[in-house]
């Protein structure tokens, strides 16, 4: 009967212990709440992401030696009369197509506007050049959070996505082509040969087989974090082309941001934050030419036409028979021109030096990024007195000469000699 009585009274000032530590226990989380809460997240959406581009507070001295796009400039009357032809074919020929009611138990067809979806999905194909094959777009009943891509040009969309983003179009526009990205970069094809490798060591029980299947695990887990960058990166080209807010599209990452990550070398995916400052980094670099490219591209296109697909959740848009164009990719050294360029005309001249020395070690006969490394490096001297950069630029403007000695690197030449 005593022990009872004592157990029942340690319960007793246990709980009472308890019950006064609760404020001070929920004190202690504060600041941890202050730092994760969600809504500070989902902040981001209403609050103008601003220009991403660094405005130089000087004017820059450009050569105008480099052009990033050809395009025939579109008026704007000429752009909006043709979006207003496209419209009345929308009206006849597409709608009548998609609201038509599906008869499945997989979704209720009521809940996805998949003509909202045809045309964020055309509109991309349109503007980048990509209908030279079949695109199919399914949304499949899951609370997921996800969207993937899988071969012959199949985007899947889970309604836990397509709910979450629902109503705002450039951020299911920046979904879309992010899952466009990864069938057009080929990344399905990059490790098949690593995939075998680990199928072959998967099925072994020695502890070496173990081991280097980890490894490969590892390896491949890396990859998949690098591509994931470069679908945003790809992803962020399309949908500019495509005359869609990078800075809007932006709020598909913010809310990816409020899921729960614990992230390690075994995920497939990096953390929401570094794909957002990732992003961040690639719209600062943009073409300024996407956007008129995208509009070219739609001004010489017809509408795609459209059907509902044989497994009641999708919608198939066609190819063209006789594609006029292709969508490129850029290579190397189309990449580094835009991002020295682009870096060069923002003033920021230390990354211009970076990625122009880059550019010229692939091309070791051109003069162009020998002229913008004197260019960046002249500015780099004029704003620190750093006479390092005065011998660079110098060197680098004797470099582009003696590989182009024409007038206009005299000039600059002969600028910075005064200068001197």
């Amino acid at each position: 009967m005593k022990k009872l009585l004592i157990i029942l009274l340690m319960l007793s000032v246990s709980t009472c212990a308890n019950a006064k530590s609760y404020i001070d226990n929920q004190l202690k989380q504060i600041n941890k709440n202050v730092k994760s809460n969600s809504v500070r997240i989902h902040e981001r959406n209403y609050v103008s992401v601003g220009n991403p581009v660094q405005k130089p507070q000087a004017k820059i001295n450009d050569p105008k030696l480099i052009k990033l796009s050809t395009f025939s400039v579109i008026s704007d009357e000429e752009y909006k009369n043709k979006l207003a032809k496209d419209e009345k074919t929308y009206q006849k020929e597409i709608v009548p197509v998609l609201k038509k009611k599906y008869s499945t138990v997989n979704i209720e067809p009521l809940a996805i506007d998949f003509y909202n979806l045809y045309r964020i999905s055309e509109r991309l194909i349109r503007a980048n050049n990509l209908d030279y094959a079949n695109w199919l777009i399914s949304v499949r009943k899951t609370a997921d959070v996800n969207a993937y891509a899988s071969n012959i040009n199949h985007i899947t969309i889970h309604t836990g996505l397509y709910d979450s983003l629902y109503g705002d179009d450039d951020a299911l526009a920046f979904v879309i082509a992010h899952e466009m990205a990864h069938l057009i970069l080929g990344h399905q094809e990059q490790d098949t040969g690593m995939i075998k490798y680990m199928d072959k060591f998967g099925k072994l029980h020695g502890v070496g087989s173990k081991l280097i299947y980890k490894g490969l695990e590892l390896k491949y887990n890396q990859n998949s974090r690098n591509r994931e960058y470069m679908a945003d990166a790809e992803g962020l080209i399309l949908l500019t082309k495509a005359g869609y807010s990078p800075q809007k599209a932006l709020r598909a990452l913010n809310s990816l941001d409020t899921l729960q990550e614990i992230n390690t070398v075994m995920d497939t995916h990096p953390k929401t934050k570094e794909r957002i400052e990732s992003y961040m980094e690639n719209m600062a670099l943009s073409n300024p030419d996407w956007v008129n490219e995208g509009r070219e591209n739609i001004y010489n296109s017809e509408i795609i036409p459209v059907k509902k697909s044989s497994d009641h959740v999708s919608i198939v848009l066609f190819k063209s028979n006789s594609p006029k164009q292709f969508y490129q990719i850029e290579d190397m050294q189309i990449r580094l021109t835009r991002v020295a360029y682009v870096n060069y005309l923002n003033g920021n001249y230390s990354d211009a030096v970076k990625y122009f020395e880059k550019l010229s070690e692939i091309n070791v006969n051109d003069y162009v990024p020998y002229v913008y490394l004197a260019l960046s490096n002249w500015e780099l001297y004029s704003s620190s007195s750093d006479v390092s950069y005065k011998n660079k630029a110098v060197k680098n403007i004797e470099k582009a000469m003696s590989l182009h000695p024409s007038d206009e690197v005299k000039n600059i030449y002969n600028e910075m000699q005064v200068g001197l």
